[in-house]
């Protein structure tokens, strides 16, 4: 398997041996497409609305791709984001 998103983030999707890159789901935002659990868990960061400027500056690819990627802006992704986190 691989993320949906691995192409676009390639720098994100380089260490391989992460554990978290072996994990995947269906995401909501990217129309049910598959993407690594290292992948939802740095949108959902970016994403939460008091978090967001810090995370988005350790890792500012997601800001852009995932922004562009889903055609929605950071508070339409938080409310997704929010509401598939909690199960």
């Amino acid at each position: 398997m691989e993320c949906s998103l691995s192409k676009k983030l390639k720098s994100e999707h380089a260490r391989k041996d992460e554990p978290r890159y072996s994990v995947f789901l269906n995401c909501p935002l990217i129309n049910g497409k598959q993407i690594c659990l290292w992948c939802c868990l740095h949108i959902c960061d970016i994403a939460e609305p008091l978090g967001r400027g810090d995370s988005a500056a350790l890792h500012p690819t997601y800001e852009s791709v995932v922004a562009k990627e889903t055609d929605r802006d950071w508070d339409e992704i938080w409310y997704t984001c929010s509401r598939c986190s909690k199960g």
